[in-house]
């Protein structure tokens, strides 16, 4: 099977594809083909790090969904050929998702109904649980939620179109609560309100103290908080007495300074969250939780939830998933902008005809010599040296199920990306950042167009 790997700290260009033997599962353990995986902040972040010691080769990603295929002894048969999301692939172990198959325990491999994606699978694990737990951390409860948790209570999230404040807002809002969120312009405004906000807040237009109070005059009961030191006083200015501020990202700076006489007044509560180390009652309550949002279509992805998935595929770029997230991340409230990525130039056949479709050299090999042996529907396999048409009537990435044909769209042009992978494992940035299918990171093979929108 094909896996990414890093054997050292460092940038993208750590990251390479290898060969690895198809794991077998031990007791209590399953195997999950991978059919997409997830890139998440903590994990370019890791991959700047030292490796744990005694793991001298780590393949990254701790999401990911895909289906079980084999089960270790004491697991259930009724588990297998089950769809599956999983969390915390990569902690404190040496096998993320970033690789065919996965191998383990039984009990991080959540079931995924029929109606649920396994891109939206991808993108459960680190921001659902993440945002579940700041939600249930005030006084009082509750720790798990369910339909009507948090009735009659308000919760404020800070950078709302961000991939924890979109699912914050989401369970929030399967909840009961009523939610306020602060943005940073009318696009995150959008993405904000298909989440499910209740009242979205320009910080850079008006007093967003102001505006909060006037939606909520007695103060917010939870603040979800992304950016604690720059937000302090603006969440000691909204909080209701009693009031817990959660905050689960350190925005770049070391230190918070609070106002400790209204701190005390209030008995405002300052909870930190790190998902990992979250206890395991807790966690078992987010798992719960999150998975009957699930089934209740109340959590989801896509521009209609907030959360426009960006297609990628960075077939030829080993490191492109992770380069695009780490690009693309901003600390601050908001942190769901991005950059495209870098990519060779294509070339054009002829200016004056549509853009023919050419590989990407490969070292080390003479280009143009792989056949797809997948081509899209109504098209016939050809050698990627001989060039192919790409009409006007392009399939979505939505009718063509595992294959992988993506768009990245700007302003000025469309550029599409077209490979014929097997349906292997993909990524998916949860933060509003990108979806790279099947084989992304893991052939150099790559093909790609460019071409002025049509």
């Amino acid at each position: 099977m094909k896996a990414v790997v890093y054997t050292s700290a460092g940038g993208p260009e750590v990251l390479h594809m290898v060969e690895r033997p198809i794991p077998d599962p031990g007791p209590g353990e399953v195997r999950v083909r991978i059919h997409v995986s997830g890139v998440n902040p903590t994990d370019w972040k890791r991959r700047a790090t030292a490796l744990t010691p005694g793991i001298t080769e780590l393949v990254p990603n701790q999401d990911g969904a895909g289906v079980i295929d084999s089960i270790g002894q004491g697991v259930p048969e009724s588990r297998l050929g089950q769809r599956v999301w999983i969390w915390e692939a990569a902690w404190q172990r040496a096998d993320g998702t970033a690789q065919e198959y996965v191998v383990l325990p039984e009990r991080q491999s959540v079931p995924l109904p029929d109606n649920a994606s396994f891109e939206l699978g991808a993108s459960l694990g680190i921001p659902a649980v993440t945002a579940h737990r700041t939600l249930t951390v005030a006084e009082g409860g509750p720790e798990r939620l369910t339909p009507d948790a948090l009735a009659g209570r308000t919760v404020l999230v800070a950078g709302g179109a961000g991939a924890v404040g979109n699912a914050a807002i989401q369970l929030a809002r399967w909840a009961g609560a009523r939610v306020i969120t602060t943005v940073s312009g009318p696009a995150k405004a959008r993405l904000a309100s298909a989440a499910g906000a209740d009242h979205v807040v320009n910080y850079r237009t008006g007093n967003a103290v102001e505006q909060v109070l006037a939606i909520a005059p007695k103060g917010v009961d939870i603040v979800v908080e992304v950016a604690p030191a720059a937000n302090a006083l603006l969440d000691h200015a909204v909080a209701a007495p009693n009031a817990t501020i959660a905050f689960y990202a350190d925005d770049g700076a070391d230190a918070i300074h609070l106002p400790i006489r209204e701190t005390m007044t209030k008995n405002l509560r300052w909870q930190g969250v790190l998902v990992y180390t979250v206890s395991e009652r807790a966690k078992d309550h987010a798992i719960a939780a999150v998975r009957a949002a699930v089934e209740d279509r109340a959590l989801n992805v896509g521009e209609d939830a907030g959360v426009p998935l960006h297609l990628f595929c960075p077939r030829g770029h080993r490191g492109g998933a992770q380069r695009r997230r780490e690009r693309g991340h901003r600390q601050g409230p908001d942190p769901c902008r991005t950059q495209r990525p870098e990519r060779p130039r294509p070339r054009l056949t002829n200016r004056r005809r549509r853009p023919t479709l050419r590989s990407l050299p490969l070292a080390g090999k003479a280009p143009g010599r792989r056949r797809c042996d997948s081509p899209l529907p109504g098209r016939e396999p050809t050698s990627s040296g001989s060039g192919r048409r790409l009409g006007r009537s392009c399939p979505s990435p939505s009718r063509l199920g595992d294959r992988s044909l993506m768009s990245l769209r700007s302003k000025k042009r469309r550029t599409r990306f077209l490979s014929c992978p097997e349906p292997l494992p993909g990524m998916i940035s949860t933060s509003g950042a990108f979806l790279a299918t099947a084989s992304s990171m893991m052939d150099r093979r790559a093909r790609s167009i460019s071409s002025p929108r049509l």
